[in-house]
C-alpha cells in the first residue's frame, strides 16, 4: 500500500532534495561521498565517475577537475597508484560535493540565457539564468 505524504516543504526524488529554495543533492549521498574511499581498480574509478557524473551540474569546471582522474582510465594506466593531481582532483570533488551550491528555480524577473547547439541529427537548448 503506498503512503502519500501531504504539506511537505521538501522531498528527496531521485538523488536530488527539491524544496521551494530549489534543487540540492540529497544528503544521504553527501555522506557517501566524503566516505568515499579512493578507488583503487578501473571498476572502482569508473564508479566514482559515474557518480560524481549524475551530479556534475553542481560542480564549477567539472570536466577540468575531474581529468586526472579520468586520465586514470586510460589503457595501461596503473590505477593503483594515483598521482599528486589525481589525489588533489579526488578531494576537491569531494569538497565541492559537500559545499555544492542549490540549483534555484527561475526568478521571472531577472533576464534568462538561451543557449543553442545542433547537429546534422539534432538540436538542443539550455535556458538558464545567473
Amino acid at each position: 500500500m503506498e503512503t502519500f505524504i501531504f504539506h511537505q516543504t521538501s522531498t528527496s526524488f531521485l538523488g536530488y532534495t527539491i524544496s521551494d529554495k530549489g534543487f540540492s543533492m540529497d544528503p544521504d549521498k553527501l555522506k557517501a561521498v566524503v566516505d568515499w574511499p579512493q578507488p583503487t581498480s578501473l571498476k572502482a574509478i569508473q564508479q566514482f565517475l559515474g557518480f560524481a557524473n549524475y551530479y556534475r551540474k553542481f560542480i564549477r569546471n567539472f570536466s577540468a577537475t575531474v581529468a586526472p582522474i579520468t586520465a586514470l582510465m586510460k589503457k595501461d594506466a596503473d590505477t593503483s597508484s594515483w598521482s599528486p593531481e589525481a589525489c588533489q582532483a579526488f578531494e576537491t570533488l569531494k569538497k565541492a560535493f559537500v559545499s555544492a551550491p542549490i540549483l534555484r528555480h527561475p526568478d521571472p524577473k531577472l533576464p534568462f540565457t538561451l543557449e543553442v547547439d545542433t547537429l546534422d541529427i539534432g538540436a538542443g537548448a539550455e535556458l538558464s539564468q545567473r
